[in-house]
């Protein structure tokens, strides 16, 4: 089953990048009537785009308007968060740092990061006992290592590989190191790209001082004896919530002119706690008291896929408890398990980004089938406007891409990470290209 909806997701991908499906439409309603003229034609040859813009310090937030001025058909869907007027939580990159579990072995996977998280605040944690780190951490740095050795003896306590812990824990390291001062937090592995622009596009309408962790990706199943046919990744079906600002005005934008899909009834969650979706959930997944987690069944976030979580929520979680959790789990598959599980104690849940709910096709985080080649593909195409259907969808919401080091070996991860960053900022350029700036 696994494999045939891999072959499916992929073929769609490639047939749908050649144009055959139906091309978003646009109407003068989505024209601000102050750029409406006589001559403005009914289908999008004029589009009021509001993207972020990078605000300069002490200045105050402001909007600036991309009006624009050729065709967007094949570059972005009008689903996509850059055709809305700008959010409440304005932030800079400098409002995000990173958390990434590493090895020094990795730093060819390191050094190709740099590219998209330039002058981003990151925290690297590696197992380095016995060698020297790279590079000490300083209080003016913006990439900071440190050495959390792996603990084989504990590791054989709970069946699982001696760096898990590390990896689950990394998070937490980092938000003792950084003390708090930041606004969001990105968590991946090393060879996760993130798509800073995206990120920064979704984050606005994000309160960071509620609890979040965001993600689309995860392991799931209903079978509680994890049948090989129904326990994959990514799983729409995994229990999670829409975003606290989330309104009927959000899912039609998101559904748009197509049918409504959902995989549950949504629980809208402030802030998303593993009772409230609990006492909101019409699948019987949890005990009637709902006084505990969801252990019975296997769920897990992917980490490899990435995640985004709030300053609010890190401050819910301190490293003594989460630490502690960690090590008192008898047996886990691996740090994603070891993650979620004490996350679910704690008493919180995921959220999802908003829009791949009701398009589990186009999925935030490291969407698609497991081939990069064909994300980089439909940047490439959008950029010349030639991209449709679920590729064009995909990059238009996308936040992450998992370049798979243990599937490639790490130089052509490496390879496959800048590849990827270099068509997305193309794709990103040609967006741009298109524009007239407005700053109102």
């Amino acid at each position: 089953m696994l494999v045939a909806l891999s072959l499916f997701i992929l073929l769609a991908w490639s047939m749908t990048t050649k144009g055959d499906r139906a091309q978003p439409s646009t109407s003068l309603e989505d024209v601000p009537p102050s750029l409406q003229t006589s001559s403005t034609p009914a289908l999008a040859t004029a589009k009021s785009v509001p993207l972020r813009t990078a605000l300069a310090d002490n200045s105050p937030p402001h909007a600036t308007y991309l009006v624009h001025t050729g065709h967007l058909h094949g570059m972005i869907t009008n689903s996509s968060r850059v055709f809305q007027p700008r959010g409440k939580f304005a932030l800079r990159k400098e409002d995000l740092v990173l958390a990434v579990p590493s090895d020094l072995k990795h730093q060819l996977l390191i050094e190709s990061s740099k590219a998209w998280r330039k002058d981003m605040r990151t925290y690297i944690a590696v197992n380095t006992s016995l060698l020297p780190l790279p590079r000490p951490m300083s209080p003016s740095d913006t990439e900071m290592w440190r050495s959390y050795p792996d603990d084989v003896e504990a590791m054989m306590k709970i069946d699982s590989q001696t760096w898990e812990p590390r990896m689950a824990l990394t998070p937490f390291f980092a938000h003792e190191a950084f003390e708090g001062s930041y606004e969001w937090m990105l968590y991946g592995h090393d060879d996760t790209l993130f798509f800073v622009e995206g990120i920064l596009d979704l984050l606005q309408d994000f309160d960071p001082a509620l609890p979040y962790i965001i993600t689309d990706h995860f392991w799931w199943t209903d079978d509680p004896f994890e049948s090989a046919t129904d326990f994959f990744q990514p799983n729409e079906f995994a229990p999670h919530c829409l975003p606290c600002h989330w309104t009927a005005d959000h899912e039609q934008k998101a559904v748009g002119d197509g049918k409504k899909y959902q995989p549950f009834t949504p629980y809208t969650g402030c802030p998303c706690t593993v009772e409230h979706i609990c006492r909101h959930d019409t699948r019987k997944l949890y005990k009637e008291a709902c006084d505990g987690p969801l252990e019975h069944l296997p769920f897990r976030m992917n980490s490899g896929a990435g995640a985004i979580i709030s300053r609010g929520m890190m401050e819910k979680l301190p490293l003594a408890f989460m630490e502690k959790c960690t090590f008192d789990i008898k047996q886990a598959r691996g740090a994603d398990d070891l993650f979620s599980r004490c996350l679910q104690k704690a008493g919180y849940a995921f959220t999802s980004p908003g829009h791949s709910f009701y398009h589990w096709e186009a999925k935030s985080f490291d969407p698609g089938p497991q081939h990069s080649h064909l994300l980089e593909q439909t940047f490439h195409a959008a950029s010349s406007g030639a991209a449709h259907g679920i590729p064009l969808d995909v990059i238009s919401h996308v936040l992450t891409s998992h370049t798979k080091v243990e599937a490639q070996g790490i130089e052509h991860a490496a390879d496959t990470m800048s590849r990827l960053q270099r068509a997305y900022e193309g794709w990103h350029q040609a967006l741009l290209a298109t524009q007239a700036p407005l700053t109102i």
